[in-house]
């Protein structure tokens, strides 16, 4: 598997409470896959429960098209929901026209590390 370095910062986000923060990796790819990871630094509001939010932070940011992303929710390994296992899902938004929204289209698929890195093109580094 190749070595590539994606685009990595801590994001601020608007949470529930007030600021709150997650990584995120960008990979520059034909479809931009966006790795959102939740810090255990962060106080505030999970990224998982403001992926739309976070979502849009991202593009704004980073000049993506919205209408061509693929973005991950990424818990590392200790901070899962999963028995502190680390787990990746694929989240059911999409751009319509002026925000992120929920599909309402099934659920959040979960993906395995390699799944994650087979769409990526490379491994996974948090």
């Amino acid at each position: 598997m190749q070595t590539f370095s994606p685009k990595r910062a801590i994001l601020p986000f608007k949470g529930y409470m007030g600021t709150s923060y997650c990584q995120v990796n960008i990979y520059d790819l034909p479809t931009p896959v966006v790795i959102v990871s939740e810090l255990k630094a962060n106080q505030g509001t999970s990224a998982v429960n403001c992926i739309e939010r976070v979502a849009l932070n991202v593009v704004k940011e980073y000049e993506l098209n919205p209408e061509n992303c693929i973005f991950i929710h990424h818990c590392p390994k200790g901070e899962g929901m999963f028995w502190g296992m680390e787990d990746f899902h694929e989240a059911p938004i999409k751009w319509n026209g002026k925000e992120f929204k929920d599909t309402g289209i099934g659920r959040w698929k979960l993906l395995n590390r390699d799944e994650v890195e087979q769409l990526i093109g490379c491994h996974f580094e948090n």
